[in-house]
C-alpha cells in the first residue's frame, strides 16, 4: 500500500507543501469515479493537481489616465512637502527668536543679580563703617565729656584759690 500512495502522489509530495505553505488552495477531482486509490482520488488526468481558475486581472483605468493620477499625487505631495518645509523654517525662526530674547533676558539677570550683590556688600561696607563712626563718635563723646569735667574742676580749684587768670 505505500507504493501505491507514492506512485498516485508523487508529483504531489513534493509540490503540495510548497503550495499549501504559501497559502495556496488545491483541489483534487477523480478523473475515473471507478477507481480505487488507497491514498483518495487520484489528480487530474496527467496525475497534477488541477488548480482553480485565477481570479480576472483588476480592471483599472488606462495606462495614461495611471500615469496622469500619480502626477497629479507626486506633485500633491510635493506641495503639502513644500508647505510642511515653510512651516518647519517658521517654527525654526521663530524658536531662533524666542532664543535670542531668552539669552537677552537671561544676561539682564545676570547683570540685576551682580548690582543686588553689589548693592548688598556696599550695604553691609557702610553697616560697617557707620558702626566704627558711632563708637569713634561715642569716644569722642566720653574724651569731650571728661576734658569738660577736668576743665570744670579746674576752675572751681582756681576759683576757690583765687588765682584767676587776668585778662588782657
Amino acid at each position: 500500500m505505500p507504493r501505491q500512495i507514492r506512485k498516485c502522489s508523487r508529483g504531489i509530495l513534493l509540490v503540495l507543501p510548497l503550495l499549501v505553505g504559501t497559502g495556496c488552495s488545491i483541489q483534487l477531482t477523480c478523473t475515473n469515479p471507478f477507481a480505487r486509490c488507497n491514498g483518495g482520488c487520484q489528480p487530474g488526468i496527467s496525475g497534477e493537481p488541477v488548480l482553480p481558475n485565477p481570479p480576472p486581472p483588476a480592471q483599472g483605468p488606462p495606462p495614461h489616465e495611471q500615469i496622469s493620477l500619480m502626477s497629479q499625487q507626486l506633485a500633491a505631495s510635493q506641495d503639502r512637502a513644500r508647505i510642511e518645509r515653510a512651516h518647519l523654517q517658521q517654527l525654526h525662526n521663530k524658536v531662533e527668536d524666542r532664543e535670542q530674547v531668552l539669552g537677552l533676558a537671561e544676561s539682564e539677570i545676570i547683570a540685576a543679580k551682580n548690582e543686588i550683590t553689589e548693592a548688598r556688600e556696599k550695604i553691609l561696607r557702610m553697616q560697617k563703617e557707620t558702626e566704627a563712626l558711632k563708637k569713634r563718635l561715642e569716644r569722642a563723646e566720653k574724651d569731650n565729656q571728661a576734658t569738660m569735667e577736668s576743665m570744670i574742676r579746674l576752675l572751681e580749684r582756681m576759683l576757690q584759690s583765687g588765682n584767676m587768670p587776668r585778662q588782657p
